[in-house]
């Protein structure tokens, strides 16, 4: 899941600047707190699973950060077979959604605008309609929502002004996952992006890290077209000859492989 990556603001993004958007316009700490829960509260509701690719195959900092610190591999897919149907297979069209990572931050903001100047005008007619209940934090209500215990966290005053609220806050929706901060553009980013609700799921599998459980969704490698190429990482001390027996192996003989630029890394 997004959520399980190695940049900590991972959806959460869209949360922070809404909030802050909201207290710039002299909107209440107390709605714009909501707000940002809000936004929490429904990403959780539908985690978004993301397959991640980049533009660049063999980028020096991308190897630092994946593939076992360079002593793996990078794969190159066809654009085209993440685009179409697979007949049914878990891979392509309809199994997920591919989308380019935005670093704009004009663009992110630009998104929030409907949902901040809907906000900002009940505010000014309703003044504070609603607000977390006292002593309840934004992570406390977030941790409760995800939990389904929802009861008392929340503290509505306008119960008209809270539903026109809660339905502009949501209409932001899943796209938090395509945008990313502008310092992480290196990483020239597209995303398979697949919501699915945080709950047991028969498509839903996992597996154990360093210092966690992490769900993931397995998927189907439809066809041997599907894999262009293969980066050797600049750590990585696999046999040339033996990497294409393998790959022949399995079917993919015109796969092609190539030796990372990044050899001198170490």
């Amino acid at each position: 899941p997004a959520s399980d990556s190695n940049d900590k603001l991972e959806g959460k993004l869209f949360s922070e600047i809404i909030r802050e958007e909201l207290i710039r316009n002299q909107v209440s700490v107390e709605i714009a707190d909501l707000a940002k829960t809000l936004l929490l509260c429904f990403q959780k509701s539908a985690e978004g699973f993301t397959f991640c690719m980049s533009e660049h195959g063999d980028l020096l900092s991308q190897w630092r950060a994946y593939a076992s610190d360079g002593t793996g591999f990078s794969l190159g897919f066809k654009k085209s077979e993440l685009l179409r149907d697979h007949n049914g297979k878990q891979f392509g069209q309809k199994f997920f959604e591919v989308k380019k990572v935005t670093y704009d931050d004009h663009l992110l903001r630009k998104h929030l605008n409907d949902a901040c100047v809907k906000t900002i005008e009940l505010f000014r007619k309703n003044g504070t309609f609603a607000r977390l209940a006292m002593g309840v934090t934004v992570e406390e209500a977030v941790y409760r929502y995800g939990t389904y215990s929802k009861q008392g966290f929340i503290e509505v005053y306008d119960h008209k002004a809270f539903e026109y609220f809660n339905e502009a806050i949501k209409s932001i929706g899943f796209s938090s996952y395509q945008y990313k901060p502008i310092s992480f553009s290196e990483e020239n980013e597209w995303r398979a992006i697949r919501p699915l609700h945080p709950a047991p799921h028969k498509e839903i599998n996992f597996r154990s890290l360093d210092n966690r459980i992490s769900p993931y969704i397995p998927c189907e490698i439809p066809n041997l077209d599907t894999i262009k190429y293969v980066v050797i990482g600049p750590k990585n001390n696999t046999d040339f000859g033996w990497l294409k027996s393998m790959l022949s192996q399995f079917g993919f003989d015109q796969t092609e492989i190539i030796f990372s630029t990044a050899s001198s890394y170490r």
